[in-house]
């Protein structure tokens, strides 16, 4: 599931038709690949085998205060591993 299944593809990124609802997305556009069924990080991080979900109900879609907890969340998790 973890490994690349689109050769030399990238994950391209995907237009919003109604600004309101969402903005354009992924984060990765240009860059990523894709295995089954999950957006792969072109050049991973070294620290491996850690998950973590964040699941948010909210409009528009990709919303920048959604991005800030993501972003941030993942730089918290990262920091306590070092």
């Amino acid at each position: 599931m973890m490994s690349n299944q689109i050769g030399s593809l990238v994950v391209a990124q995907q237009p919003s038709a109604v600004p309101t609802l969402a903005r354009p997305f992924p984060i990765g556009a240009g860059k990523d690949r894709f295995g089954f069924g999950f957006q792969i990080e072109t050049a991973p991080v070294a620290e491996k085998e850690i998950v973590v979900v964040v699941l948010m109900q909210l409009l528009p879609y990709y919303d920048e205060a959604s991005l800030k907890i993501v972003r941030g969340f993942e730089h918290l998790v990262y920091q306590q591993l070092r």
